[in-house]
């Protein structure tokens, strides 16, 4: 039987339609650009990721999202025979980390905002069925501060589509200081996200992490060091999201709605 030959003729690059300007940063399995379009200016955030790896998962997060002012916008999408490019829009600026000054916290009035904005993010995501897996302060980029602050999430990566149900055999995802403790047995879901925003929201609150990220040891333990100076209410909310059981955990309507982030 005669192997069916393969061509490039199907294939189209990017750099047809956009200039490629500099390399931003590499991960494992792709790199990230800053481009241009070379037609209207616009600057474009190009990931090359090589299709050896598994990139349709992020692909149809965010084809399926709509268009949002709150969350990453996918562009445009090309193939080649040996990578694949996803171009989203380009946001200037720093990210709410870069904002935070470690160890010297918001008025809790103003951390109430940034972290419903937060919420407001994860929400659209939930909405959707969208796990984004990767909830930290490095990842929200900010649109403005004052007086009300407006942020935008990015880096789907590793968000996937699911329901309201928890599924295993997921490879270890998020970042150590904002994982979920069943994210180290490759268990996910959406009450992952909610953890993940209770650590950023104690970092908001504190100016720091509840727990030395590079140690497990408070998985075992079941102990998180939540900061006294933090208000008793604030504290109740940040429990309520980092509950150690899934199932306990807020939701993100009950993160939304709850009376601490509405008072």
């Amino acid at each position: 039987m005669k192997k069916k030959q393969i061509t490039l003729k199907n294939y189209i690059h990017p750099d047809v339609k956009y200039r490629f300007i500099r390399k931003m940063g590499d991960g494992s399995a792709s790199t990230i650009y800053l481009s241009e379009n070379k037609e209207t200016g616009e600057l474009v955030i190009i990931k090359r990721i090589n299709k050896s790896e598994e990139w349709k998962s992020e692909y149809n997060v965010l084809k399926s999202l709509d268009k949002s002012d709150r969350l990453l916008s996918l562009l445009d999408f090309y193939e080649t025979f040996r990578y694949v490019y996803i171009v989203t829009k380009f946001y200037e600026g720093k990210d709410l980390f870069d904002h935070i000054d470690i160890n010297v916290p918001y008025p809790e009035d103003y951390s109430k905002l940034l972290i419903k904005e937060m919420a407001r993010c994860i929400k659209e995501c939930h909405d959707h069925d969208i796990s984004h897996l990767d909830i930290k302060c490095e990842n929200f980029m900010v649109d403005k501060m004052n007086p009300c602050p407006k942020l935008i999430l990015i880096d789907f990566g590793h968000a996937e589509k699911i329901g309201d149900e928890i599924k295993k055999g997921y490879s270890k995802y998020g970042t150590s200081y904002y994982l979920c403790p069943e994210g180290f047995d490759k268990i996910f879901s959406k009450k992952s996200d909610i953890w993940s925003l209770g650590v950023c929201a104690h970092l908001i609150l504190s100016g720091d992490y509840p727990f030395d990220g590079k140690s497990t040891k408070y998985f075992k333990s079941g102990y998180i060091c939540i900061d006294n100076k933090i208000t008793e209410e604030a504290q109740e909310f940040i429990i309520k999201c980092m509950e150690f059981d899934p199932n306990e955990r807020f939701t993100i309507d009950e993160v939304y709605n709850c009376t601490f982030l509405n008072s």
